[in-house]
């Protein structure tokens, strides 16, 4: 017998289907706050008198925009975007870049800035949220062996090459 009461209109859920649910609804609010961002971003740049420019910019080389949640997880997610067509992957792909680091330190503990050590940097990197930087990008295009490339408006192109 449960220590719930009869009637109590409630299931009864073992601590691991309640966490389950818990993290859930908790995953669900995430993705709706993420579209607000997106939709409140695409109002955003709809008024903004370069978002045509670039668009028509990307156009002509055959690309388009494609919306990715500026949310700490983007540069992930625009690179497993590219990568699979899709970003769902956006933490793996994190934390196997993190791990081609930490494989590769030699090469990218020279230039983690402020005086952080290499393993903090690291350790911060790897939270779901942390904004990644230049590091991260040659990282990834070295362990998947492709070129990044970055589009500005009216700018040259930059290429991170494998």
């Amino acid at each position: 017998m449960s220590g719930r009461s009869k009637g109590s209109g409630h299931r009864n859920l073992t601590k691991g289907q309640r966490l389950d649910a818990m993290a859930r609804k908790k995953d669900e609010r995430a993705v709706r706050q993420a579209h607000q961002r997106t939709k409140k971003m695409e109002s955003y740049l709809a008024d903004d008198d370069n978002f045509g420019s670039f668009k028509n910019q990307l156009g002509k080389l055959g690309l388009e925009l494609r919306d990715i949640p500026g949310d700490g997880n983007c540069l992930f997610r625009a690179l497993g975007d590219q990568l699979e067509g899709h970003a769902r992957n956006h933490y793996k792909h994190r934390l196997d870049t993190t791990e081609y680091m930490i494989q590769n330190k030699q090469d990218f503990e020279p230039f983690v800035e402020d005086d952080v050590p290499f393993e903090r940097h690291i350790a911060l990197l790897k939270k779901q949220g942390t904004y990644a930087g230049n590091d991260a990008l040659v990282a990834f295009a070295r362990l998947h062996g492709v070129n990044v490339v970055i589009h500005q408006l009216s700018s040259p192109l930059w290429q991170v090459v494998k």
